[in-house]
C-alpha cells in the first residue's frame, strides 16, 4: 500500500492549519487564492507535509504517542 501524504496550509500566527490538501499543487492554489485576497499574509504562510500516523515504524510507537 502507497502511504497517504497531506500537505497543510499553516500560519505561523497559529497553532492550526488553515486547511489540509491531498496534493501540494491544490495547497499550492489555495495559498495563491489567500495571497491575492490578503497580501499581508504572505510572510505568514507556509505549507507543511503532513505524514499520516500509520506511518510510524511500528504500532507500539503509535500506541505510545496517541496526538
Amino acid at each position: 500500500m502507497d502511504d497517504m501524504i497531506f500537505y497543510a496550509l499553516t500560519s505561523s500566527d497559529s497553532n492550526f492549519a488553515i486547511d489540509v490538501f491531498a496534493t501540494r499543487a491544490a495547497a499550492e492554489a489555495a495559498m495563491r487564492s489567500v495571497i491575492e485576497d490578503e497580501p499581508a499574509f504572505e510572510p505568514l504562510l507556509s505549507i507543511v507535509l503532513v505524514e499520516p500516523p500509520w506511518t510510524t515504524p511500528s504500532w507500539a510507537d503509535l500506541a505510545a504517542n496517541l496526538q
